[in-house]
């Protein structure tokens, strides 16, 4: 099973689709257009983490925010 971080599984929650495929397909709307190098990497980690997944474990997922997550502005 895929282990994602804190920071990973909020990111994830954003553009959660309902579905693993869903999740992939908005992931690739994004990247590539992402300005902050280090959030883009994060993305792309999550996306071949994403890929690598069955949609049996993707199903079993928490994709709760972690209320204490807050986005660093630049």
């Amino acid at each position: 099973m895929m282990i994602f971080n804190v920071e990973e599984k909020n990111i994830l929650a954003l553009f959660h689709a309902g579905s693993r495929q869903g999740t992939i397909d908005n992931f690739k709307m994004v990247l590539g257009n992402i300005e902050d190098t280090e959030l883009e990497e994060v993305c792309q980690h999550i996306f071949d983490k994403l890929t690598k997944m069955s949609d049996e474990e993707y199903a079993t997922l928490d994709l709760k925010t972690d209320e204490e997550f807050e986005f660093e502005e630049g």
